[in-house]
């Protein structure tokens, strides 16, 4: 049995797919009573860049200036709306998940799900700017 080590590649490979898929779709349902915070101005931002405008020349952004362009992608693909956001986000958060799992099974198969599903499941809150 020379292809063990392969299939158990792929068997985790399925596993963590899954297993970002259940973590991630429930972020996706916004409810605005239970959100942290004021985040009026990070969408105000991403608005305008989608909108045309610059960081840091046309409005005040205090982070690095690939996410208003990455979340003004969304913005033009699924509409202006926070749950054109959310699923930025969640893209986002379920590619990094992956990538580490990726990282990490080059050496350890087993351990590759075990820190991708940490990664996957310790994201909390609602931060855009990541």
């Amino acid at each position: 049995m020379e292809h063990d080590g392969r299939y158990l590649k792929i068997f985790f490979l399925v596993l963590t797919l899954w297993a970002g898929l259940f973590v991630i779709v429930p972020t996706l349902d916004y409810e605005p009573i239970l959100t942290q915070g004021d985040h009026g101005r990070d969408l105000y931002c991403f608005k305008k860049t989608f909108e045309g405008a610059t960081p840091y020349r046309d409005y005040w952004w205090q982070y690095g200036p690939l996410m208003p362009y990455y979340y003004s992608v969304f913005f033009k693909i699924f509409g202006v709306s926070i749950q054109s956001v959310l699923i930025g986000r969640a893209v986002l958060v379920f590619l990094s998940g992956m990538g580490i799992y990726a990282l990490t099974a080059l050496w350890m198969t087993r351990h590759g799900f075990y820190h991708g599903f940490l990664f996957l499941g310790q994201q909390t809150g609602f931060f855009l700017h990541v």
